[in-house]
C-alpha cells in the first residue's frame, strides 16, 4: 500500500481503494440479487405448480357438477311434462263434466 501511496499519490490511492470497495459491494449486491431471484423463482414455480393442480380438481368438479345439473334439468322437465299431461287429462275430463 506505501508503495501504491508513493508511486500515484494519496488522493488517488484513496479513489482506486474506494472504487475497488465499491465494486466489491455491487457484485456482492448482484450475487445476493441473483440468489434471491433464483429463490423467489423457484416458490413461484412451486406456486403455479399447486395452483394448476388445485385447477385440475375444481375442473373435474365442475364437470361432476356440470353434469349432476344437467341431469337434474332434465329430470325436471319430464316431470314437468307429466305434470302437463295431467292436467291436460284433467282439463279433459273437466269439460266432458
Amino acid at each position: 500500500m506505501e508503495e501504491l501511496i508513493s508511486s500515484v499519490g494519496f488522493p488517488i490511492t484513496i479513489c482506486m481503494t474506494g472504487g475497488y470497495f465499491i465494486i466489491q459491494f455491487i457484485n456482492n449486491t448482484i450475487t445476493n440479487m441473483e440468489k434471491s431471484q433464483s429463490e423467489m423463482k423457484e416458490i413461484l414455480l412451486e406456486e403455479v405448480k399447486y395452483n394448476r393442480e388445485i385447477n385440475a380438481k375444481l375442473l373435474s368438479t365442475n364437470e361432476l357438477l356440470a353434469k349432476d345439473l344437467t341431469s337434474r334439468v332434465e329430470n325436471t322437465e319430464e316431470v314437468l311434462k307429466d305434470m302437463n299431461v295431467t292436467l291436460n287429462s284433467i282439463d279433459n275430463i273437466l269439460k266432458k263434466s
